[in-house]
């Protein structure tokens, strides 16, 4: 059993649901690099060396905090730390990155560590390609249902439809949401 942990430079956040959805896009591209990431890294492995490099035995004891390897970019390092490690190395771990300046996020918490303090975070906007994305998965729900209504298979038809419509209407609805929700961000942030 293990926990994961994510760490970036950029964007900073204010809070979890902000940190949530950066990790939930799956899309390393929405943080920036940084070679403060890179030296975070290189420190981690240097105080945590990876797995791989230790025995059966000493893995089995809990000695290092690592379940699997620490995967990392010069944009997101994921960590995947035992549920057993040590609160000494999990304070290391959260030293480490406010050594280097890093939002440090704990989606089991949720939880976060970051630079930004709540006046100063720089808020999170929805990327041009999100806005792509969730007009591309529109459209494509309205061709699905443009083509079931034009196959004119009694019962497929209808369901076609009905998902086509599905997928249109949330896909549709939460880009909007969302655009109004960035919008309204900036309308409160400008004098």
């Amino acid at each position: 059993m293990s926990m994961s942990l994510y760490v970036w430079k950029a964007p900073q956040v204010t809070d979890t649901d902000e940190a949530a959805r950066l990790v939930a896009l799956e899309d390393e591209s929405v943080f920036e690099p940084s070679a403060d990431l890179e030296d975070f890294y290189a420190a981690l492995l240097e105080r945590f060396p990876a797995p791989d490099s230790f025995t059966d035995e000493e893995l089995e004891s809990a000695e290092v905090p690592w379940a699997d390897p620490p995967d990392g970019s010069d944009r997101l390092v994921w960590l995947s730390v035992r549920w057993s490690a040590k609160d000494e190395d999990l304070d290391t771990i959260v030293e480490l990155a406010r050594e280097y300046d890093l939002v440090l996020y704990d989606p089991q918490g949720p939880s976060f560590h970051s630079p930004a303090d709540e006046n100063e975070g720089v808020p999170y906007g929805p990327t041009t390609g999100e806005y792509v994305r969730g007009a591309v998965l529109a459209a494509f729900g309205v061709l699905l249902a443009f083509l079931a209504w034009k196959a004119s298979v009694p019962v497929v038809s209808w369901i076609m439809i009905f998902v086509g419509g599905f997928i249109t209407l949330v896909a549709g609805g939460t880009t909007l949401a969302v655009a109004y929700e960035a919008w309204r961000e900036r309308a409160s942030q400008s004098p």
